[in-house]
């Protein structure tokens, strides 16, 4: 049984936080995950470029490449799932 995850792609998130936390609180506030999505586990993927440093928290996954991005930029993980 495979788990589903709600999958947000980096350049999104470059164009809509600044400086705020990456959470399951603020992804559903700038209308990331709506409906069955906001329940969802979240999985972050590498799609695009990521030119800020933004903290994570409590994301359950990422995709190897959006690590790196994310430590390159600056940014950082916490309270990974």
């Amino acid at each position: 049984f495979k788990t589903e995850y709600a999958v947000v792609n980096l350049e999104k998130l470059a164009e809509k936080f600044t400086s705020e936390p990456v959470t399951r609180e603020t992804l559903v506030e700038k209308g990331f995950l709506a409906g069955i999505n906001k329940s969802m586990p979240i999985k972050i993927l590498a799609k695009g470029e990521l030119n800020k440093a933004l903290t994570f928290k409590g994301i359950e996954k990422f995709s190897a490449k959006a690590l790196e991005l994310i430590k390159k930029a600056g940014g950082k993980v916490e309270n990974n799932a």
